[in-house]
């Protein structure tokens, strides 16, 4: 059996975004709740009053979603561009190596639970195109690279959308997510910006 070797530098390239993941959600997870939704209020109000530096104008729909491990809420967001009249959605997991697909959603709408344990909305929920994706990860850097959880799913996402017309990547991450680099691969999708509950960042 033919055995593939990896370079050295692709292989501390991987050990260290290994590495950073693992030290990324034990730094999340520590986080006190109270903090954590705080900070997602804070991030919410401030991507809303700087919209229009970020997000084209009359936007479609708005794709957020659930929480899980600690992650920065962006169900206030939600919250405050439902309040304007803005439709919103949850993404879906299609299968192991597709893009995601999105589902409308509003508050109080039932949800399952999906692969990974990620809450998503139900069949009957129409499918929609998002317009403006908000972005979970464990890490960022200041080219607006993203470390996610390694599974490809954004980056797929983000690549198929992006072919297929205008959409806006908005990372979703607290102040003490932000590195150096997280190495970036060359699947790697760049976010359009950056939000924190401290900053905006447009790379």
């Amino acid at each position: 059996m033919a055995v593939t070797i990896m370079p050295t530098d692709a292989v501390d390239i991987a050990a260290r975004r290994t590495a950073l993941r693992k030290r990324m959600k034990a730094w999340r997870q520590a986080l006190p709740a109270e903090e954590r939704s705080a900070a997602s209020q804070a991030a919410s109000e401030r991507l809303v009053s700087l919209a229009s530096a970020l997000v084209p104008p009359a936007p479609g729909p708005v794709a957020l979603y659930v929480p899980l491990r600690g992650e920065l809420s962006p169900l206030p967001l939600g919250a405050l561009l439902a309040a304007q009249g803005m439709q919103l959605s949850l993404p879906v997991v299609v299968a192991p190596d597709a893009p995601l697909a999105f589902r409308a959603y509003a508050d109080g709408d039932r949800l399952r639970r999906g692969a990974f344990g990620v809450q998503e909305p139900r069949d009957e929920q129409p499918l929609v195109t998002p317009a403006l994706v908000i972005v979970p990860l464990l890490a960022f850097d200041q080219s607006g690279q993203r470390l996610g959880y390694g599974g490809g799913y954004y980056d797929r996402t983000l690549e198929r959308l992006r072919a297929e017309g205008s959409v806006t990547a908005i990372g979703w991450a607290f102040e003490g997510q932000r590195v150096e680099t997280v190495w970036p691969g060359p699947h790697d999708q760049t976010l359009d910006g950056i939000v924190t509950e401290k900053r905006v960042l447009c790379p």
